[in-house]
């Protein structure tokens, strides 16, 4: 099964609950992301919580064109729930 994210919704700060599609959910803390290179962009948190999942690619993405691997966000999840 190739891992897509089915779901995401903006919490506080740069955390984001996450669901993917084998039923894995939980949430991500970005901040460590976001002092790297284009990633900087997304310190304002009205620029990081406009972000959404791509159906097709279940990838995490922003308006910018930057987006995060659903395998990225898999590695970095707290507190799994099915």
């Amino acid at each position: 099964m190739i891992l897509k994210l089915e779901f995401a919704k903006y919490i506080d700060g740069y955390q984001v609950d996450v669901r993917f599609n084998n039923g894995k959910a939980g949430r991500v803390d970005l901040k460590e992301v976001l002092d790297k290179g284009k990633f900087q962009e997304l310190k304002s948190l009205q620029r990081f919580a406009d972000f959404e999942v791509n159906q097709d690619t279940g990838v995490l993405v922003w308006g910018n064109g930057l987006d995060v691997a659903p395998e990225f966000l898999y590695e970095r999840v707290e507190s799994f729930t099915n």
